[in-house]
């Protein structure tokens, strides 16, 4: 399948994601409350936080690995798996004892009537693992389309779980946030599951070299925890330092963000899918095409939420349309960081992602910590604009010098480019065969 076409229907599948997750979001914001949603964002963004901490670098490690031996996909899969989840077990008991108060630091804008659902956010430490390295492996062996689809499970399970909440736990917020919260656990097991089966996985065991393993992902695992982090540990301060109340309006505004970042992550996904060495053209078009994609996508955005968030999320949420104008620069800068790494890492750069996503976290964590108790969100929303803008112009330095080539050709769409999306739309309409018949370019 050509790389546009598999691209357009990874996109597809995401633009039903994207109505899911904001259907999900305008129900929970109409249920909870600013404060509900707030305790509710808290509990379910800590333990993907701490999921990042435990299977970071092994997602990568696995799609290096399953590239280069194809055939040892499932037991290399299986290893990393392993690994994965003895650390996401690991940390769930240090949240599950609140061991040395890590617990109550992290949870600090959840009240403590809630203790239930955060013994229950802990659980979903392993289950959050287990959904992000089965997801990478139907990519890995060039099935994004099962992880697509894994993703629209998982959000359609969740949507399902609060619609049962409400109707069940409308007036009991200790009980609706314990639903909710048990159908975002289930939801990872289900769509873990619907990605392994779209992979095609048969066992296969464990691999026989763990510690190659462990190498690839120790040379990335700096990277792509800093990257995990990087997008969420606005949410995580400004539940520590602001209010619940402020984390549920600033979540309003990054679930709309969300909404251009699935559609990047959707050309990162398939690009992780075809080898950076074989086919370095293709790597380098698909950052051009992103840039006016992004940014068209990010306007449009902007232009919708202005209108939708005080109509659909209600008037309680009115501020995060500032937030969510504040937040999309960032977006966009984040979108091109999606599309350029899958390159970096599979040529062996991932030294560089690394240093990318460690100065912006750093950057985040700093601005957040300097800007919360004066600015509030609206300082989580600036602080991550300018951290995905240093992490992107890191990675642009390194393409670079890697190629030697200047940040006009990295970016801006040339002719050659313009021609070849011409004749992949107008393949498109004519028909679906005709579509799939060109190569990868």
């Amino acid at each position: 399948m050509s790389f546009l076409r598999e691209s357009t229907w990874v996109v597809i599948h995401r633009l039903i994601l994207v109505v899911i997750v904001v259907g999900n979001d305008i129900l929970l914001a109409r249920i909870l409350g600013p404060d509900g949603k707030g305790y509710y964002t808290i509990l379910v963004v800590t333990p993907v936080l701490l999921a990042s901490v435990a299977a970071g670098g092994l997602d990568f490690s696995l799609n290096q690995l399953a590239h280069r031996r194809p055939a040892r996909a499932f037991s290399i899969f299986n290893t990393a798996a392993g690994l994965g989840l003895i650390g996401g077990l690991g940390l769930a008991s240090l949240l599950w004892f609140d061991v040395l108060g890590i617990g109550r630091a992290l949870f600090q804008g959840v009240p403590r009537e809630f203790a239930a659902s955060l013994r229950l956010a802990a659980l979903a430490i392993p289950t959050e693992v287990l959904f992000l390295l089965a997801g990478m492996l139907a990519v890995s062996v060039g099935r994004p389309l099962a992880f697509s689809r894994a993703r629209i499970v998982r959000r359609g399970t969740m949507l399902g779980a609060t619609l049962v909440a409400a109707a069940l736990f409308r007036h009991r917020m200790d009980l609706l946030l314990l639903a909710v919260l048990w159908g975002f656990v289930g939801a990872a097991i289900v769509s873990g599951a619907v990605s392994l089966l779209g992979a095609g996985f048969r066992g296969g065991g464990f691999d026989r070299n763990v510690g190659e393993v462990l190498k690839h992902a120790a040379a990335s695992y700096p990277g792509r925890v800093a990257e995990r982090l990087q997008t969420r540990v606005d949410v995580a301060l400004l539940g520590i330092l602001g209010s619940g109340a402020q984390v549920g309006v600033y979540s309003v505004a990054t679930g709309m963000a969300e909404a251009v970042l699935l559609i990047s992550n959707s050309i990162a996904t398939v690009l992780f899918g075809r080898h950076a060495e074989q086919q370095s053209a293709l790597h380098a078009r698909a950052l051009r095409l992103m840039v006016p994609l992004s940014a068209v996508l990010a306007a449009s955005v902007a232009v919708g939420g202005t209108v939708l968030i005080p109509v659909l999320w209600g008037d309680r949420f009115q501020g995060g349309v500032l937030l969510l104008a504040l937040l999309l620069p960032g977006v966009v800068f984040f979108s091109l960081v999606q599309t350029v790494t899958p390159s970096l890492v599979q040529a062996g750069r991932g030294g560089a992602v690394s240093v990318a996503h460690a100065v912006g976290l750093a950057g985040n964590i700093l601005l957040n910590i300097l800007m919360i108790p004066w600015l509030g969100a609206a300082a989580a929303s600036l602080a991550s604009s300018a951290s995905y803008g240093i992490t992107l112009a890191i990675l642009l330095g390194a393409v670079r010098m890697r190629d030697g080539v200047s940040l006009r050709r990295l970016v801006v769409m040339n002719r050659e480019d313009l021609s070849i999306v011409r004749a992949r739309l107008r393949a498109f309409l004519e028909g679906p065969v005709r579509f799939g018949q060109s190569g990868e370019r």
